[in-house]
């Protein structure tokens, strides 16, 4: 079963994410904002993280990048409001994809499927 840490500091769409991520079979781990030290999150294995990337006192880039840092491997599927403007991140800063808020959950399932099996096939050989 896959895991997956959702990084989202408004409490309606989180719980509405983890309701969602559970239904479909998914293990899933809340939480509000990310601390500056992600040590609280290198004991947990997580294949995809959700990521806000308009948190409180913090960019979610940032949180991203330190988290890269402390774990294994793992996929981002990042959301936010308009960034920066009008123009989304560059997925090259980090983050695997990123949608728009709002966005329909399945439109997240979806894309959070395909980052999971992207990493399945580079872990997993099929050979």
């Amino acid at each position: 079963m896959a895991r997956i840490l959702i990084v989202e500091d408004e409490r309606k769409i989180s719980r509405s994410l983890v309701r969602g991520f559970q239904a479909a079979g998914y293990e899933v781990v809340a939480v509000a904002t990310a601390p500056r030290d992600s040590s609280k999150h290198r004991r947990n294995d997580f294949d995809c993280v959700v990521l806000d990337i308009l948190l409180p006192g913090r960019n979610g880039l940032e949180v991203l990048a330190d988290l890269r840092k402390a774990r294994n491997p793992f996929r981002c599927a990042a959301h936010g409001t308009r960034y920066g403007g009008g123009s989304r991140p560059r997925l090259d800063s980090g983050a695997d994809d990123y949608l728009v808020k709002p966005f329909p959950f399945a439109e997240l399932l979806a894309r959070v499927r395909g980052l999971l099996g992207a990493v399945a096939w580079i872990v997993k050989p099929c050979w």
